[in-house]
């Protein structure tokens, strides 16, 4: 009886110490998703050239090639900038021709899962 309630005890102590754990782990992932927010919106603004909220394909690879803005979002995705040139057409889903703000993040969000 002894060892039963003993079992208990360490499996209910375990139960609370996982979802304690899954908490953390939540309030963490929603901090680094607001901090890539945060980041990609500057990206996003300074390369929205024409101000329409969009990118194109040409204001896209002109951010690319800026070594500023190049490094940062290198750190945001942990992707070479080869693999970021072509990720455009990925990151694209609506097939527009151009990425949004939400389009961009959903995708980096996506690789930092």
């Amino acid at each position: 009886a002894l060892l039963s309630v003993m079992t208990g005890v360490v499996s209910d102590h375990m139960m609370s110490v996982r979802e304690m754990q899954a908490q953390k782990d939540e309030v963490a992932q929603e901090e680094r998703r607001l901090g890539l927010q945060k980041s990609l919106r500057g990206i996003f603004a300074a390369a929205d050239k024409d101000g329409s909220g969009t990118l194109g394909n040409d204001e896209y690879m002109e951010l690319l090639r800026s070594p500023f803005h190049k490094e940062r979002i290198q750190e945001l995705t942990r992707m070479p900038v080869q693999d970021l040139a072509m990720m455009f057409e990925w990151l694209d889903v609506d097939r527009s021709g151009e990425i949004d703000f939400q389009e961009l993040l959903h995708g980096c969000d996506w690789l930092n899962e």
